[in-house]
């Protein structure tokens, strides 16, 4: 078995609005927007980089906000 070294984890989080979602984490938090695809998101501060994938499931949305 060899070893390996994990450098990066990347959350990707649903979203119910990717637009809502954009403004929120870069108006408030500081993030800036790094990619944009119809179902996809993905935001980015410093290192850190976070991925929002599209939902219309409103149980799940609700859940992770």
């Amino acid at each position: 078995m060899s070893a390996f070294t994990i450098t990066t984890i990347v959350p990707q989080l649903p979203s119910l609005n990717l637009e809502r979602t954009s403004q929120f984490y870069r108006q408030k938090l500081g993030f800036r927007e790094v990619g944009r695809y119809p179902d996809l998101l993905l935001l980015k501060l410093n290192e850190q980089e976070l991925h929002f994938w599209l939902t219309t499931d409103d149980a799940l949305g609700a859940s992770c906000s």
